[in-house]
């Protein structure tokens, strides 16, 4: 009866690890999306940017339900059915939003608020917060999270 019990919980572990590894993947590919389509809309990279400030607490999550979802095959003994073709996917997707989103086109205006903007260099990026040359109504180093 035990030996019931745990393969019930540990098939339980898979489907709830498997479901919100599945909601981070969603998440991330819908910043892939977004960022494939702001490479050539400019419109769109504002929603890019605060998309993408998301991102990297994503990636953990994803990280951190793939994990569990090896763990419950491994607890099944269903090891030979776990593919890390999705890590590498969900890598991949990852790697495209930051390259678009740390190497905006020079020149491409941003409207914020009714104000025009142009991003001119996208300096760095630390824990979620992101600093960019603007040139606009108030020309600084504008911080955004």
């Amino acid at each position: 009866m035990a030996a019931d019990d745990e393969l019930e919980r540990n098939k339980l572990s898979k489907g709830r690890a498997l479901a919100k590894r599945e909601s981070y993947v969603t998440r991330i590919k819908a910043i892939h999306t977004t960022a494939l389509s702001a490479s050539d809309d400019a419109t769109k990279a504002p929603r890019l940017l605060a998309a993408s400030a998301k991102l990297d607490n994503l990636l953990t999550g994803f990280e951190i339900e793939d994990n569990a979802v090896f763990e419950a095959y491994c607890n099944l003994d269903m090891l030979g059915e776990y593919t890390t073709d999705l890590l590498v996917e969900v890598n991949e997707w990852v790697y495209d939003i930051q390259s678009i989103v740390f190497n905006p086109s020079p020149g491409v205006t941003l409207t914020w608020h009714n104000h025009a903007f142009s991003v001119d260099y996208l300096k760095f990026r630390y824990r979620n917060s992101m600093a960019i040359f603007i040139s606009g109504p108030h020309s600084a180093i504008s911080s955004l999270r």
